[in-house]
C-alpha cells in the first residue's frame, strides 16, 4: 500500500526532493520483485508518479489501482 506524499504538509521539514526522495523510497519493479510474488499493488490516488510510485509499478500486472475517471 503506498502512500501520497503531502508535501503540503511538510513544507517546514527536511524532506529531499522528488529525484532524490523516489531514489530512496519510490517503489520499483527491482523493490517490487523482493515482495511476494502475489503481492499486490495499491494507492489511494492521487498519486506522485515518479516520486513515490514508477510508472511501470502503478500500471503494472500487480497493481490494483483504480483509475478515476473525471465525470462531466
Amino acid at each position: 500500500m503506498m502512500l501520497r506524499i503531502q508535501k503540503e504538509r511538510f513544507a517546514d521539514a527536511a524532506i529531499p526532493d522528488g529525484e532524490q526522495y523516489f531514489a530512496r523510497f519510490g517503489l520499483t519493479q527491482a523493490r517490487l520483485q523482493l515482495a511476494n510474488s502475489g503481492a499486490l499493488v495499491m494507492h489511494p490516488q492521487p498519486m506522485n508518479r515518479g516520486i513515490e510510485i514508477d510508472s511501470a509499478v502503478a500500471d503494472g500486472p500487480q497493481s490494483v489501482i483504480a483509475i478515476r475517471c473525471a465525470m462531466a
